[in-house]
């Protein structure tokens, strides 16, 4: 089956669109995870809250200090991992002892900023591994 030329130019449908044409590849699931990654790198919050944030705050989901941001991170590097994108062997070995760094991390005490500084650093590593396959952040403003 063909693509239509607007949804094989539209990174909307590279990043979504795909699977429903048949087309399921490792460069498809390079942009995903590289995506993903940067949107949880670049628009999420660096900075601690001064106070315990609330739920109903808009902000609470999007800081970097909570758990599930964490867990999401390490859930998007085992993806690449399976799917074996990361090809570089010290690259993987950080991201295993990156995996045990997080296992060691108390979630139910306040984490500081230098679990946010090993967090980004990681995903710095990461999104420079995979390199001119991924989107540019620009292109992100089209999804």
């Amino acid at each position: 089956m063909e693509i239509p030329r607007d949804i094989s130019t539209n990174p909307k449908y590279l990043l979504n669109g795909l699977r429903v044409f048949g087309i399921d590849s490792p460069d498809l699931k390079i942009l995903k995870s590289s995506h993903r990654l940067k949107i949880l790198r670049y628009l999420f919050i660096d900075e601690l809250p001064e106070e315990l944030v609330e739920l109903d705050d808009p902000k609470f989901y999007f800081y970097k200090c909570r758990g599930n941001f964490i867990q999401t991170v390490m859930g998007t590097f085992w993806a690449l991992l399976r799917y074996q994108l990361i090809t570089d062997r010290a690259l993987k070995i950080k991201i295993k002892d990156f995996y045990q760094f997080v296992r060691s991390l108390d979630f139910t005490k306040k984490l500081d900023k230098s679990v946010i500084e090993v967090v980004n650093q990681i995903q710095d590593d990461v999104i420079a591994h995979l390199g001119p396959k991924i989107l540019s952040f620009n292109d992100s403003e089209n999804l």
